[in-house]
């Protein structure tokens, strides 16, 4: 007999009940949901961030990225502080989650700008060698300081800047990309 594979919104709250199930120890039973009390936005934006925290320190890339979504349609306005936004970013670009990894370092250059040259550069990188998007890569790096880069930072661009110049004189097109 075949497995019944759920479906649509099915699917989704069983992947995004996973995050709760890692971050609850084996041998505790689920909690029933009517002992639990009613908690004010804020108290749920507190909860979800220390849950999420704890998935960030445990390397569990894919469990704190159904967190994320699920606690940023729960909660509106929900948002990440800038280093859990770096850690979770770099997270997803180390397991190799790049269509999730790219929002989340677009994200950080519209509110942050400490580490506005790395995350760029590593958005640009991202963008041309994993993802065929040089038109978009080279907007990115265009608002890259022209002097100020160290030594590494500036090799880097160049290497990017030549390789999605290459990109688009062989005719890579790309369909999607925000205008900067």
């Amino acid at each position: 007999m075949a497995e019944k594979k759920p479906e649509g919104s099915e699917w989704w709250n069983k992947m995004s009940g996973l995050a709760g199930k890692i971050l609850r120890p084996a041998g505790e039973p689920e909690p029933d949901p009517e002992e639990e009390p009613e908690l004010t936005a804020e108290q749920k934006r507190a909860l979800a961030l220390d849950a999420f925290r704890k998935l960030l320190a445990g390397n569990k890339g894919t469990a704190a990225l159904a967190l994320y979504h699920k606690t940023s349609h729960a909660c509106e306005g929900w948002e990440l502080p800038e280093k859990e936004l770096l850690q979770f970013a770099e997270l997803l670009l180390a397991e190799k989650l790049w269509n999730a990894a790219v929002p989340m370092l677009e994200n950080y250059l519209q509110r942050f700008h400490k580490r506005a040259i790395q995350v760029r550069l590593r958005l640009a990188k991202v963008l041309v060698e994993v993802q065929q998007r040089p038109t978009y890569a080279t907007r990115i790096m265009a608002d890259l300081p022209r002097e100020g880069l160290g030594e590494k930072e500036e090799k880097l661009r160049a290497t990017l800047a030549q390789k999605a110049q290459e990109m688009i004189a062989a005719g890579v097109m790309e369909l999607e990309g925000r205008a900067w």
